[in-house]
């Protein structure tokens, strides 16, 4: 009941403000273990209303988690990121790497000796350089997403494949010198398939698509203490 209402909370708090997030795989630290690793994300489609084309991003992180309970973990990244192909009047822009970041917490739902059960709720933010070079405007644009999800793993000694469903919210915030607009997500709805490999017992490698409001592939290596 406490993992519910914890859940719950969380999403009413927060689902209302959020782009390619990541649902990490079904690695689970137990209480009081630490994860650190890096985190590369590509984005090759990304719907938007009223832009013709589609969104594409590339980012790149440093990551941690931290095992609060055996059932709760907490995590947070920091590092890059760019966005292509922001189309306006018929323009396309592309805003060169600057800093993104993001947090959020997995909830171990349910786990036996063959399957294990994962909820989570995620934010992610990417705030690239503004384009300054057409137009003799300045452009500036944030890409902003909240993503609560699902996961479903097989447990295996090494290799232990995934698949989960997600519903997201995305915005595209746009400013153009002192004009703003806020446009968002034509679909909210998308799933995912991935796996994580233990190299060794603390050396896990992660690889995840997601399909249907996004397409998007994340790999990430991480060292758990």
């Amino acid at each position: 009941m406490r993992k519910t209402i914890l859940f719950l909370s969380w999403l009413i708090f927060y689902v209302g403000s959020a782009y390619a997030v990541p649902m990490k795989g079904p690695y689970f630290l137990k209480q009081g273990q630490i994860e650190v690793g890096v985190e590369a994300n590509f984005v090759a489609r990304r719907d938007i209303e009223d832009i013709t084309t589609n969104i594409q991003s590339s980012q790149f992180f440093y990551c941690m988690a931290f095992g609060l309970f055996d059932w709760l973990n907490i995590e947070a990244k920091y590092g890059s990121g760019d966005i292509k192909n922001d189309q306006y009047n018929d323009q396309k822009f592309y805003y060169n790497y600057n800093w993104g970041g993001g947090y959020g917490l997995r909830i171990k739902a349910y786990e036996n000796h063959k399957m294990k059960i994962i909820l989570g709720a995620h934010h992610i933010s990417i705030h690239p350089d503004p384009n300054k070079n057409t137009d003799n405007s300045t452009h500036r644009v944030i890409l902003d997403e909240t993503q609560s999800d699902i996961t479903l793993s097989l447990k295996g000694e090494r290799f232990s494949p995934y698949a989960g469903a997600k519903v997201g919210h995305t915005r595209l915030i746009r400013r153009i010198n002192s004009e703003r607009a806020t446009l968002r997500s034509e679909e909210n709805y998308g799933f995912a398939l991935g796996f994580d490999y233990m190299f060794k017992k603390n050396v896990r490698f992660n690889f995840e698509g997601r399909f249907v409001d996004e397409y998007a592939l994340t790999s990430s290596v991480s060292y758990i203490f």
